[in-house]
């Protein structure tokens, strides 16, 4: 690409920039000092790096420094003069004013933390200019120290003047969603950064503020694995998985407790809290928050926020946008929706939020009942709870899906919770809890739900939450007994890798969790596939399925889809376990045996035969993400193969197109947008064909894009047993012709669907993929047209080995 930039002093740029010297140097470009000739000003230009210049989404996010400042209304963001792509060497440049001064994470360094003071008055300034950006949809997505100047002042009676540096990498809210790569700084940046894929808000640069307005109070990062050089995993888990400290007892392991002014705490809390959903939802809001706190503790110079001394139009902003906030749920964290008996809605402030004292006897409540508050994804609920009762029973109680793995009995970590505040009001740890706290290592916050009575008024929140499979920790499947039973049959052994390190660093019933978690789309595949669950080895599963060609197939199918489905899972595990999962899958063939044995104190299941034996010696040899099989057992199967070891194959795809295979694994690419593909489905077809708006003129929408979703993901998976869907086809089709439609309907209903799913495959929609889809929609159709002197169709597709051709003209 050619070496870094490099400029000579007196070198002109952008006809305008005279170049003195070199001030300094980032990742992208280099910064250096300028006179800019129409003016005799001193500027400071930052030229990109040659070797980015070439790759054009460097170039953009380079350039759009320059555009998204200029949106943003604050002195406090570095002033942007000009800026242009040189003729001559074809880099772009950007011309801004030239600041005096240094960041503010070389103030601490070189003198310690910030008066209280200082730190109001930086903390103000910093705000005003990402809380602009925010009122602009701009999200700055890496807010710290070395982005935040401390210049030298031109304004009478102000100490210094903060720039926020690098808004090269923020990101219009509008265009967030199409970001592909995570960016930020690692010991700053919020949970949801850690995720490439996530919609990112003003929340966002909210904890980042949290954790820089700690280090300038304290002098030291949050984050243990950031002050003590420790490597990124451990920060990672910091960040993710443990409970996260109240900032009083992080600051008091620095020495610096005394340092934090009282609210801090509560202040904190609202912007380090992993749910976005739960944090201040908007700069001003945290901005305006801490503002109480520094005035409570007898600060006063307070002007960028505070509203009594704002400009012009900006208090009524302030107010504005408080109040907003305030009358949505989640939206601060002085604001609670409650339920229950006399429960209700306050607005707070940080000092009445520090004392335990104002909330602990209520004129409506009886002596030995007390308030406790559940914080949830944007709502806090509040319960009523009798004295002795332990939290875990109350949340229940209070509809909250509680995970409990093992009963409430201390053998695991699934109820744990974050005391928020009135930790002194829980009853003291119990001889089974102190075992489970004593070998995590748990702060004193951290508290198994199960074993903590309540004496007292607390607030506090779950740390192993996913409301989709609330109930499922709960379950621990059990096998019926039967008479055992020996016959051929092809065996699929699927290793799970990662659970033993839930193991390792947690406990049995969090490991069980974490495995039933990833056989649930197991089992998902292995009924799409005509195959059945047959038992576990550990972290192994064991499937079986039919004997010959076919049964292989099948099992291909499971194993070729496995890894993608179960990696689908890895943002919970990591969040919630600190683990990620992996497969590797062997096949083999041969005879089945299964059964229990049984010996005076125990009865257990037992696989044996060759199609195991085969099976488990495939897998032992297959690496994360491979799947093996004997190279006998795929003969005449036409797959894409190659040599192992040990008489091994290793299968990556099938070398003609089976259909059931294309399309699941089509499917399974929009099966996480349905939604959105349901809605471009719909706009396509009233586009091709207006006259099918009419048919839906009463219809409800929303549920009309879930029902299509729901045929699609129907046909999908019944595409090996097309019988066992077949009546419920015929339904829908029957109540299709209720609404009033007709051949010509389907035949624009298939053009457009063939249309959505070639926009949103992309190139995985090749000629095989839609032929595939073609077979399916015709099957389909013929079913839900068929008539009692019609042909009925086929109950499984024609041919499941090669591209089929389509049968009808249906699709157009």
């Amino acid at each position: 690409m050619g070496p870094p930039t490099k400029l000579e002093p007196n070198s002109l740029v952008g006809e305008d920039f005279k170049i003195e010297r070199r001030l300094g140097e980032g990742g992208m470009g280099v910064v250096y000092a300028a006179r800019q000739l129409t003016t005799g000003h001193e500027r400071a230009v930052k030229v990109m790096h040659s070797p980015f210049a070439l790759d054009l989404r460097s170039r953009e996010r380079f350039e759009q420094e320059a555009r998204i400042g200029a949106r943003i209304l604050s002195d406090h963001v570095v002033q942007v003069i000009a800026a242009g792509v040189d003729e001559q060497t074809h880099t772009p440049w950007i011309a801004m004013e030239l600041l005096a001064g240094q960041d503010l994470e070389r103030h601490i360094q070189t003198r310690g933390p910030l008066p209280l003071a200082d730190a109001a008055l930086v903390s103000g300034q910093v705000i005003h200019a990402v809380a602009a950006a925010h009122d602009v949809d701009v999200v700055h997505r890496d807010i710290k120290p070395e982005n935040i100047f401390l210049s030298v002042s031109r304004v009478v009676g102000v100490p210094f003047m903060v720039k926020i540096l690098d808004f090269g990498i923020a990101k219009l809210r509008s265009s967030a969603r199409a970001a592909t790569v995570a960016v930020g700084t690692p010991g700053y940046m919020a949970p949801e950064q850690s995720q490439s894929s996530e919609d990112l808000g003003p929340p966002a640069d909210v904890w980042s503020l949290g954790l820089v307005v700690f280090r300038m109070l304290t002098g030291s990062p949050f984050w243990r694995a950031a002050a003590e050089g420790m490597d990124m995993p451990r920060l990672w888990r910091e960040m993710l998985i443990d409970p996260i400290p109240r900032a009083t007892e992080r600051a008091a392991e620095y020495g610096a407790e005394q340092r934090l002014p009282p609210g801090f705490d509560e202040w904190f809390a609202a912007c380090v809290e992993r749910e976005p959903s739960l944090r201040f939802q908007h700069a001003r809001a945290a901005g305006l928050a801490l503002d109480e706190v520094f005035r409570a503790a007898g600060v006063t110079n307070l002007p960028s926020l505070s509203p009594n001394t704002a400009g012009p139009g900006l208090s009524a902003a302030i107010h504005e946008v408080h109040n907003a906030h305030a009358a949505a749920p989640g939206g601060t964290l002085f604001m609670s929706r409650t339920f229950g008996p006399d429960a209700t809605s306050a607005q707070l402030t940080p000092a009445q939020l520090t004392s335990t004292q104002t909330t602990a006897r209520e004129p409506n409540f009886s002596l030995t009942t007390h308030r406790v508050s559940f914080r949830e994804p944007g709502e806090r609920l509040v319960a009523l709870a009798n004295e002795g009762d332990n939290l875990l029973e109350v949340s229940l109680a209070a509809g909250v899906p509680h995970y409990h793995a093992c009963g409430g009995k201390a053998q695991c970590s699934t109820c744990r919770v974050v005391v928020l505040q009135g930790s002194a009001a829980l009853g003291p740890r119990t001889e089974a809890e102190a075992k489970v706290a004593q070998r995590r290592k748990w702060p004193k916050t951290t508290r198994l739900a199960c074993q903590a009575r309540i004496y007292g008024p607390c607030t506090v929140k779950r740390l192993v939450v996913d409301p989709n499979d609330a109930t499922m920790a709960d379950i621990r499947r059990t096998t019926e007994g039967g008479a055992a039973r020996s016959q051929p049959a092809t065996a699929l052994v699927l290793r799970l890798e990662g659970i033993d390190e839930v193991l390792a660093h947690g406990f049995p019933d969090d490991a069980i969790h974490v495995l039933e978690r990833c056989l649930a789309p197991l089992e998902e595949l292995l009924e799409d596939n005509g195959g059945r669950m047959a038992g576990f080895d550990g972290a192994t599963a064991i499937a079986a399925f039919a004997p010959g060609a076919d049964g292989v197939r099948r099992a291909l199918r499971v194993a070729l889809r496995a890894s993608a489905r179960i990696r689908r899972l890895n943002p919970y595990l990591l969040k919630h376990f600190g683990a990620q999962v992996s497969t590797a899958a062997g096949l083999g063939g041969g005879i089945l045996l299964e059964g229990k044995a049984t010996t005076n104190s125990h009865t257990g299941q037992v696989l044996m035969g060759a199609a195991i034996r085969e099976a488990r010696r495939a897998c032992g040899f297959a690496t994360p993400g491979q799947v093996m099989a004997p190279s006998a057992l795929l003969e005449g199967l036409e797959l894409i193969c190659t040599e192992g070891p040990e008489q091994l194959s290793i299968i990556h795809d099938f070398a003609k197109s089976d259909v059931v295979y294309l399309v699941q694994t089509s499917f399974d690419r929009i099966e996480g947008r349905a939604l959105a593909f349901a809605e471009a489905f719909y706009a396509d077809l009233f586009e091709r064909h207006p006259d099918s708006i009419a048919l839906f003129e009463h219809s409800d929408m929303q549920r009309q894009h879930k029902m299509l979703t729901d045929t699609l993901a129907l046909a999908v998976r019944g595409l090996d047993n097309f019988a066992k869907i077949e009546d419920a086809v015929r339904e829908l089709g029957e109540r299709h012709v209720d609404y009033g439609a007709t051949l010509r309907d389907y035949k624009f209903v298939g053009q457009a669907l063939l249309a959505t799913l070639e926009r949103f495959l992309g190139d995985a929609f090749t000629p095989e993929a839609e032929l595939a889809w073609r077979e399916v929609y015709s099957t389909l159709v013929r079913t839900m047209t068929m008539t009692p002197t019609m042909t009925p169709p086929p109950t499984t597709p024609p041919t499941t080995t090669t591209t089929p051709t389509p049968t009808t003209t249906t699709t157009g």
